[in-house]
């Protein structure tokens, strides 16, 4: 039935569209997944390397308990717009400074990130400010995805503007093909 609607030219068209639409949507979610890989083994490594500044920065006001100069930090570093809340608690899980967005069920960044970043990432970070093995106190934080999500928009929004281009393409020559091959057998009939 849909060989005898349309034409040996159409046939082909649509056989080769519907090959190239498969084949973009496979390139568009293998780009995708290495561009979620690249961006979370980043983070990860960024989470990795604020835990000793904090520990540098925290455990002499820690230990001094100047807590007024680790509320001012806290607030700097937040107003930086790198991190989302920061929580510094004593030894005894008292808390001593916040800053930022403390209520962590607030933290979900579901609808605004295009792809999906774990929870171990995205959620609180929690590390121990150490001096000479003992525990002196802890710093809770969260960092900001919104530079993130921003190039994650843009990023995904490029692959689909490169592959609707790439199909236009793909059928003006597929158009070309199929008048070339089929021209001779239209002669024919």
């Amino acid at each position: 039935m849909f060989h005898q609607r349309w034409g040996f030219r159409a046939q082909l068209l649509i056989a080769g569209l519907l090959v190239q639409i498969f084949t973009l949507a496979i390139f568009a979610w293998g780009a995708a997944s290495q561009f979620e890989n690249y961006m979370t083994s980043g983070l990860s490594a960024r989470l990795e390397q604020n835990k000793p500044p904090f520990n540098a920065s925290l455990l002499t006001p820690l230990l001094q308990r100047d807590y007024a100069s680790i509320d001012a930090m806290l607030k700097e570093l937040i107003a930086g717009g790198e991190f989302r809340f920061i929580e510094v608690c004593d030894s005894q899980e008292n808390l001593v400074a916040s800053a930022g967005q403390v209520n962590p069920a607030q933290l979900s960044d579901a609808g605004a990130w295009p792809l999906q970043i774990t929870d171990a990432i995205r959620g609180p970070q929690t590390m121990a400010v150490q001096f000479q093995g003992q525990t002196v106190g802890t710093v809770k934080f969260a960092m900001s995805l919104s530079g993130l999500q921003d190039m994650a928009k843009n990023v995904l929004l490029n692959i689909v503007y490169l592959s609707l281009l790439a199909l236009i393409l793909f059928m003006v020559v597929l158009w070309a093909i199929a008048q070339v091959l089929t021209r001779p057998l239209l002669q024919l009939a």
